[in-house]
């Protein structure tokens, strides 16, 4: 009993340590400006706990899957930019609706979206990993360690959500809108140069990829936020 309770604790403790300052808070301090509370906060759950059983299941069999971070770091970061470029087609919603088209609803629901945005966030993070290694330094005592770093997720983004609230009432929603796309992009383009990085280590070549990636997302968010103006023939 002595055990699952130090498994369940030393989670908790290590997770709420990791979450200070990740980008997990930033995009919770996002959410909390759109959505309601409860929302965020059951998506943060629901997120943390797909994400952290990932992690046990990786952790519980981590030498049975060689290079398998690497994959998951790849399609975690793809996922996160392309998110960054359906949130910018949202913003035209409005300008379809008033053509009498159907409305874009990709991130319609608050708790859907918070999920998987915190469950991809997650994937091959400092947080996740720091829950791989938990896993198999108590391997008999994996259902703690899941809720213990699933809670931790849970009260270290508390403040955000508070944080996020007030920002509610400062911002317009358009404002908003780029922010949440700025912010899926921005960690999606590190992401993928950080893993660039690991396989090409020359730091030119590198720093090269991380620009051109940057700026495409930018020309594409441009085309997407400005769409061209079409011609109108007399």
């Amino acid at each position: 009993m002595y055990s699952n309770l130090i498994a369940f604790l030393t989670s908790f403790i290590l997770i709420v340590c990791a979450e200070m300052g990740d980008k997990t808070q930033l995009l919770v301090i996002n959410f909390a400006s759109k959505y309601k509370v409860y929302k965020v906060l059951i998506g943060i759950f629901i997120g943390a706990l797909c994400s952290n059983f990932i992690a046990i299941l990786i952790g519980s069999y981590i030498n049975n899957f060689p290079g398998i971070d690497g994959v998951i770091k790849l399609v975690a970061c793809l996922i996160f930019i392309l998110f960054g470029f359906f949130n910018a087609l949202e913003s035209r919603k409005d300008n379809v609706e008033e053509e009498g088209t159907k409305k874009f609803k990709i991130f319609s629901s608050g708790i859907v979206t918070v999920a998987l945005a915190i469950f991809l966030g997650e994937l091959g993070d400092k947080t996740n990993l720091s829950t791989v290694a938990l896993t198999t330094q108590f391997e008999t005592d994996y259902i703690y360690i899941l809720l213990g770093a699933t809670l931790a997720m849970v009260a270290s983004n508390v403040l955000s959500i508070f944080i996020g609230s007030i920002i509610q009432k400062k911002l317009n929603p358009k404002a908003l809108n780029i922010l949440s796309t700025i912010l899926f992009i921005v960690f999606g383009v590190i992401g993928l140069t950080m893993l660039f990085n690991q396989y090409i280590t020359n730091i030119f070549y590198t720093g090269v990829f991380g620009i051109v990636l940057a700026v495409l997302c930018i020309v594409i968010c441009k085309k997407i936020y400005i769409p061209k103006q079409e011609i109108i023939q007399m």
